[in-house]
């Protein structure tokens, strides 16, 4: 069996108290038998603690009434990795935000956008995402005619937009043609405004802005607040063009159509 890990799988590391979003909070973190069975036994004189956090009879952590998990400090740090270690957490901890996919001749390991530490290494990831091979018994196990043909499919798409001599419109128009998709106004529209408001989160100009404020420096602050607004504006310009020529060419309105629907709608810049 072949196990892979996707490319830009080493660069994660958890930071931990850092984190804005914490994974420890908002929802039901669920305990693996073998862990639920260590905790029970734990020893040290941590056990206490640790028994009085858990809520065995539905297998999980106990949260407090803003949902955070009863051993998430004030400091945003685990009080079990503190006092047992990390390999002490249960299964859905020591994993999160870490995926696997199987098939029939092996294993495939990525990030979660779940998490946005992930999150911010995937999209700033500069090289093409590959599979990497890490391990391989040489036990080669034969392919299924419907997985073939679901991977290959798979690497054409990725070969798609993952082509970078094409706009991110060409490549748009190519993914959903590999996939003989028929979208109308309102499908484009929300494909516009999801993906181009997502990554405009990540902006250089955010991202400088935000660590001003954190720090406190008031002629950065000011400095970055204006760029970010400059840059904003562009973008918000840019974007509203291009979801115009889109749209356009995919619903068959005319340029005059589309620009009024979307006036309409309020979404002018």
């Amino acid at each position: 069996m072949k196990e892979y890990i996707l490319s830009y799988y080493p660069n994660f590391k958890c930071v931990a108290s850092e984190c804005k979003h914490t994974c420890c909070a908002g929802w039901d973190m669920y305990i693996d038998k073998k862990t639920l069975n260590d905790y029970k036994n734990e020893k040290s004189v941590f056990s206490a603690t640790l028994l009085k956090g858990i809520n065995f009879k539905k297998s999980r952590f106990k949260t407090d009434k803003n949902g955070r998990c009863a051993f998430l400090n004030g400091d945003g740090l685990c009080e079990i990795i503190k006092n047992l270690g990390e390999q002490s957490l249960c299964q859905i901890c020591r994993d999160h935000p870490r995926f696997k996919c199987y098939f029939e001749n092996g294993e495939e390991t990525g990030l979660g956008f779940c998490c946005e530490q992930a999150t911010k290494i995937i999209l700033s990831y500069k090289e093409k995402i590959t599979p990497k091979l890490i391990k391989d018994d040489e036990n080669e196990r034969k392919q299924s005619f419907i997985q073939e043909q679901v991977l290959n499919f798979r690497q054409i798409a990725l070969d798609i937009v993952q082509d970078r001599t094409k706009t991110v419109e060409k490549r748009t128009e190519s993914l959903l043609s590999l996939c003989k998709a028929k979208v109308n106004s309102q499908d484009f529209k929300k494909i516009l405004d999801l993906s181009s408001d997502y990554f405009f989160n990540y902006t250089k100009f955010e991202q400088r802005l935000q660590t001003a404020k954190d720090e406190g420096n008031e002629r950065d602050i000011e400095s970055y607040q204006e760029a970010y607004d400059a840059e904003k504006a562009v973008r918000e310009n840019a974007r509203y063009g291009l979801r115009v020529d889109m749209l356009a060419k995919h619903t068959n309105d005319s340029k005059k159509d589309v620009t009024e629907v979307l006036r309409v709608d309020g979404d002018e810049p």
